[in-house]
């Protein structure tokens, strides 16, 4: 009770401090400190919070910043289990077009989003065809991240534990 006051009044903080600004970039710096503390506390309100950072960084003509945005999204409707909607926001991004820490972001959305699709679902094939594609983005992964970054240990830590070696995942 006492994290979920304080983050509370985190919250007001920030809605407050929005209400008082008028500039686009200042207002999406706010909504996405909102979407952060929503994100793993509240998923209807984190995904207002980004949707109005993907409205401003989109009347803004902010390309690099409406990337980083949908993929937000993405990888919040991935957590959250609404597949669908993750899969459709996916095509709004050019994979060809990202570059350094937007590709890193991006595959490590995508690694999760199949991962999860993966696993929850029912039909063996589509099942083993999400795992592939995780599996192609996670292998996509590690060859933009130091073996040594923690990005790349989460993901082998993860990559390991779902093969079952747990040994081998203990090293790392």
């Amino acid at each position: 009770e006492k994290y979920v006051k304080q983050r509370e009044q985190r919250i007001d903080k920030i809605k407050t401090k929005l209400a008082a600004t008028s500039g686009m970039l200042g207002r999406h710096r706010l909504s996405w400190s909102l979407f952060k503390e929503y994100q793993a506390y509240m998923n209807d309100s984190a995904i207002h919070y980004i949707n109005r950072c993907i409205d401003i960084a989109s009347k803004t003509r902010q390309s690099k910043l409406l990337v980083s945005d949908y993929i937000a999204l993405i990888h919040q409707y991935a957590a959250t289990g609404f597949y669908n909607e993750a899969l459709e926001y996916l095509k709004y991004i050019n994979e060809d077009k990202l570059k350094g820490q937007q590709l890193i972001d991006y595959y490590v959305c995508c690694n999760h989003l199949y991962g999860e699709m993966g696993c929850y679902s029912k039909d063996s094939k589509l099942k083993d065809r999400c795992f592939k594609l995780s599996g192609i983005f996670r292998d996509s992964l590690y060859k933009l991240v130091s073996p040594n970054s923690t990005i790349y240990l989460w993901r082998k830590v993860s990559e390991l534990t779902t093969a079952n070696k747990y040994s081998e995942a203990m090293k790392e």
